[in-house]
């Protein structure tokens, strides 16, 4: 679990903070990845509706 949280970590820094040249200390990081995770879609009704509104666009 600590592999992948810490690869997940390394994903948002380099694709998300490096590539939007954002800075931010490293002891935020984590907490702003763990609120994302919270605000993700997670009833099936919301992730079909998601699902169906991408491939009409």
């Amino acid at each position: 679990m600590e592999q992948i949280a810490d690869f997940m970590k390394q994903l948002y820094e380099y694709f998300y903070l490096e590539k939007n040249e954002i800075k931010k200390l490293q002891k935020n990081i984590s907490s702003e990845l763990l609120a994302s995770f919270g605000r993700q879609l997670t009833e099936i009704e919301d992730i079909e509706a998601k699902l169906h509104k991408v491939v009409l666009n």
